[in-house]
């Protein structure tokens, strides 16, 4: 259900004074990942059950990555290996049954091959002590593991918000490395997806998507032109504004 809301000038101006604010003030990017679409998703079709176990799995990780910033490395290990155990009997559970059609099995198998292949690598890095990046890993899994749930439950609304979220996510983990990074900066559609996607939109996330884009020209620009001095304040401001238009979209009732 959307919900349309009547914006004033003086909401404009909020919205603006707000991006301002985190452009100067938040030198990492917001919490970018969550359950919440996930949940959801839970009790919408007769794939509740497993679906309901995936969420158990990604709110999991995020317990994990809140261990993690707390540098609470032995429990985090704990939560990783109850965390391991649960994914495998959830993925022969997904391949023990038939639960997504045929123009989507392909993706559906390499995502779930994408997630278990990041929680090996997690689990690698934790028992070297090695926590560099494990917690954009760990984001990227939950966002990944909504967009099975997304899959299994058909609903494309959710799905094609989710693509694009990975696409926005997925040069974070090299973020101090400006040669890998600038490599995965390759959002060829980006302007024209999100362009596709506001039309549902209600007023004040329209605002934030359009200031979206514009943050993404000045990032792009940016990489384009080598300037690595100025690319992950860049970088963060574009995911902000996107964690901002998320946050909209879910007050609004959108999903």
């Amino acid at each position: 259900m959307q919900i349309m809301i009547r914006i004033t000038r003086g909401d404009n101006i909020f919205i603006k004074c707000m991006l301002i604010i985190f452009a100067f003030i938040v030198p990492q990017s917001l919490c970018a990942c969550d359950s919440t679409i996930l949940s959801l998703l839970t009790g919408t079709t007769q794939h509740s059950v497993v679906v309901t176990k995936m969420l158990a799995v990604s709110q999991k990780l995020q317990l994990e990555g809140e261990m993690l910033n707390a540098f609470n490395i032995a429990n985090a290990k704990n939560m990783h290996k109850e965390i391991m155990e649960n994914w495998l009997q959830i993925v022969s559970e997904l391949y023990s049954n038939n639960l997504v059609g045929n123009n989507y099995k392909e993706e559906f198998s390499a995502i779930l091959i994408e997630v278990s292949k990041d929680l090996g690598t997690v689990r690698k890095n934790l028992n070297i002590n090695n926590t560099n990046s494990l917690h954009e890993i760990i984001e990227a899994c939950i966002t990944k593991i909504s967009l099975l749930g997304a899959i299994i439950n058909d609903d494309k609304h959710i799905y094609e918000f989710l693509r694009l979220e990975l696409n926005v996510y997925k040069p974070r983990p090299y973020l101090n490395d400006f040669e890998k990074f600038s490599k995965m900066t390759d959002f060829v559609h980006f302007d024209e997806k999100i362009g596709e996607l506001k039309k549902s939109y209600s007023e004040k996330a329209v605002i934030l998507a359009d200031e979206l884009s514009k943050s993404f020209k000045v990032y792009r620009n940016i990489i384009k032109s080598q300037e690595k001095d100025k690319y992950i304040t860049a970088y963060n401001n574009f995911v902000n504004t996107f964690i901002l238009l998320k946050k909209q979209l879910l007050d609004d009732k959108y999903f």
